[in-house]
């Protein structure tokens, strides 16, 4: 049984994920970053701060490339390690390995606001 039916090779698969997810979370967050910037500063895109938005458009990116990732790489891992699957191995664990990396990439004020959407993980 595979998590990724696209690729029965498990880091081929997670390659394979890597550019859309990446691509995806640029954009959601760039445009997210880039309208509360552009509320924050009342419409005056001259007055943006550039290189935070871009930071912040990276970081947050990152973070949800990570969490593809790395549920995926965990799911592979606990299923080649005990060479099955049931439900505790499918969600939970590596939803829980993963929450445990990906949370500390995010600032810490966002940390509380994650931890629901993590949660949805399990």
């Amino acid at each position: 049984m595979y998590c990724h039916t696209w690729n029965p090779n498990c880091l081929l698969a997670i390659y394979d994920a890597l550019l859309p997810s990446t691509l995806f979370s640029l954009k959601t967050y760039g445009i997210l970053y880039f309208l509360k910037s552009l509320i924050d500063k009342r419409g005056k895109i001259h007055k943006i701060e550039w290189k935070t938005f871009v930071f912040k458009t990276i970081r947050s990116s990152l973070f949800i490339v990570c969490t593809c990732i790395l549920f995926m790489l965990w799911f592979c891992t606990f299923r080649r390690f005990l060479g099955f699957v049931t439900w505790p191995t499918l969600s939970f664990l590596n939803g829980f390995a993963t929450c445990l990396v990906t949370v500390w990439i995010e600032t810490k004020q966002r940390r509380a606001l994650l931890l629901p959407y993590l949660l949805n993980l399990f």
